[in-house]
């Protein structure tokens, strides 16, 4: 399914240098005041696991491949790698930039700097931060190999569809390559994009040296996908094979390519399928494809450093093109790519890996319009969200007392200020205030009001009350009735464990932990049916009187209320018919379990979430 939004959030740059020193490897960050951070660590892996050192790419295509040891392995080696260079001041900036990126709701972005010639080959998109877990996975810490540049490069305006041109070559005397099945598996990928004329898909399969310049003249594409081989030599660098015209392959190299694609001004993006397309090289850290075309003025490139199976490649294609045809960075568009991919047991994930020279990741630029859209469509939210706080304090203002007087459960506006440790049950707006008695007792969450009628009615279908409002009490409750109530809301939140509060609970939720118990008047309790004093003849909505301190309402007085003190089915509070000196904190009622009187209710409890 397809999704629109609006401009991302722009991003914060974290700039993590980490070069070779005779001793081991420096690191250093620098914050956007101005301050620097250093630390100093060694190599956090072994010779024997050969990752950083010549030759190890079939250890790096071990560790990102689909079989199911690789998830592990890719766990130990990004912590190891995170703990070797964030630590000391490093840590401490990054822990700080982190909470001030999450406070403005900005993603943060890890820009690394590799300015030694080995460190191009070490797996950093497994950099595993021992409170986030992996950092490439995660939209909002995007992990980039950024190659700083002193030329300006800006952002192509380009209004959708996006132009790719998937380029396919199968030379001779190399391994055959399923390229019509992973065409077939880019276009099902592209499906929705292409049917919303967001992407636009061109083919040149058995592509030559010849048919791709050919195809670049006649039309202008934004990206160039590239379905092949990849070969690496000493010296020679990164290469993608292509076809010469009798089948033989046709090496062409990163500074070759890089001239032949010169000739399409608005191409921004090469994605290299090739399993060595994003290796680097001890001798010249551009010598790998990758580095090669972003060295060669392309803003950036994806290249994938192992094969990856056909789900993984598919989930890759779909995400990381929907987001690019919305105008996304790129490097958020590779994040939200490897979340889709993202499986416990394997590490495929982290076989693409983007080397960019954007500064924000922009290859792509919004048209004016859509821009000031935005805005307007901004602004307009946060008005929104202000119109309805100032429904809510009007509402509040002129009374919940009058505006719910049978008409509107209170529980519908109050749920909303439960805290987070105490949600109502699923489809069930019910208010809750979280109560600390201390020692010996455990915290709870207690319901602010009285079960209402309208609550009552959603989850045993019919009141047994004479007077039928949602905001009145359910009354003629049983203990009973009110057990299996409870039995309900277990079935729909297991978690929840609901139930009566304990008479020591009850106590202390209703003196509101005072040392004297609140005198009840006519302001405080709904007492003995004084119609001529409040207005009410009977029960009254709950929430009518003030609250106590803990705001919890009509603890004494309207509906007398069931506890469970080791057993014993007791009724406190008193009601609406007790007598004023009975609607106090220590008056006790006992009843059978099946006695339905004319003034019994209930008041829940729920344990916090943890």
């Amino acid at each position: 399914m397809l999704t629109r939004r609006g401009p991302s959030r722009e991003a914060e740059n974290f700039d993590l240098l980490i070069w070779k020193t005779p001793d081991g490897y420096g690191a250093r960050v620098r914050d956007p005041e101005g301050r620097e951070a250093h630390s100093a660590f060694v190599r956090p892996f072994t010779d024997a696991e050969g990752i950083g050192a010549p030759g190890a790419w079939t250890v790096y295509r071990d560790l990102t491949g689909s079989r199911p040891e690789a998830g592990r392995l890719a766990e130990g080696i990004g912590a190891a790698l995170f703990q070797a260079v964030f630590t000391g001041d490093v840590l401490v900036s990054w822990s700080l930039r982190l909470i001030a990126a999450e406070t403005a709701r900005r993603p943060l972005r890890l820009r690394l700097h590799l300015n030694s010639l080995e460190l191009w080959d070490w797996p950093w998109e497994l950099l595993r931060d021992p409170k986030l877990g992996f950092l490439a996975v995660r939209t909002e810490t995007p992990v980039v190999r950024y190659i700083e540049m002193t030329d300006v490069i800006r952002p192509l305006r380009v209004r959708p569809p996006i132009r790719v041109l998937a380029v396919s070559a199968s030379p001779a005397g190399f391994s055959p390559l399923a390229v019509k099945e992973e065409l077939a598996d880019l276009e099902s990928a592209l499906k929705d994009l292409l049917e919303a004329e967001r992407v636009e898909l061109d083919r040149l399969e058995g592509a030559t040296q010849e048919g791709l310049r050919r195809k670049l003249a006649e039309t202008s594409f934004h990206i160039l996908h590239f379905i092949g081989h990849g070969t690496f030599g000493a010296g020679s660098g990164g290469r993608i094979l292509l076809q010469r015209e009798d089948g033989a392959p046709d090496p062409l190299g990163g500074e070759e390519l890089s001239v032949l694609l010169g000739a399409c001004p608005d191409l921004r993006l090469v994605v290299l399928n090739a399993c060595q397309g994003a290796r680097g090289d001890a001798a010249d850290p551009f010598a790998g494809m990758a580095q090669r075309l972003v060295h060669g003025r392309l803003p950036a490139v994806v290249a994938m450093r192992s094969a990856v199976t056909d789900r993984a490649a598919i989930a890759f294609s779909q995400h990381f093109y929907a987001a690019l045809s919305r105008r996304e960075p790129v490097d958020r568009a590779v994040s939200a790519a490897r979340h889709a991919m993202f499986m416990g047991e394997s590490a495929e994930w982290a076989s693409p890996v983007l080397a960019m020279r954007s500064p924000d990741g922009r290859v792509f630029a919004l048209f004016w319009w859509e821009v000031l859209w935005d805005r307007v469509r901004r602004i307009a939210g946060t008005w929104k969200h202000w119109l309805v706080a100032l429904l809510l304090l009007v509402l509040l203002a002129v009374g919940l007392k009058r505006l719910a007087r049978g008409a509107i459960d209170p529980n519908l506006v109050f749920v909303f200020l439960n805290p987070p440790e105490c949600p109502p049950p699923p489809g069930l707006a019910i208010a809750f205030v979280k109560v600390d008695p201390g020692p010996p007792l455990r915290p709870f969450c207690l319901g602010r009001f009285e079960v209402t009628q309208r609550i009552w009615r959603k989850v045993m279908g019919t009141v047994q009350s004479r007077r039928r409002e949602d905001a009145l009490p359910a009354l003629r409750v049983s203990w009973n009735a009110a057990t299996r109530f409870l039995d309900e809301l277990e079935r729909r939140e297991p978690a929840g464990r609901f139930r009566l509060p304990t008479g020591v609970e009850w106590e202390f939720a209703a003196w509101a932990g005072a040392n004297a118990a609140p005198q009840p008047s006519a302001a405080t309790a709904n007492c003995d049916n004084q119609e001529e004093d409040d207005g009410f003849e009977g029960p009254a909505p709950v929430g009518s009187y003030l609250p106590n301190d803990l705001g919890l309402y009509d603890m004494l007085g309207n509906a007398a209320e069931w506890t469970d003190d080791e057993g014993a089915k007791v009724r406190r509070g008193g009601s609406f018919k007790n007598a004023l000196k009975n609607c106090s904190v220590t008056f006790e009622s006992f009843a059978k379990p099946d006695s339905r009187y004319e003034d019994s209710g209930l008041r829940i409890i729920r344990d916090p979430l943890k």
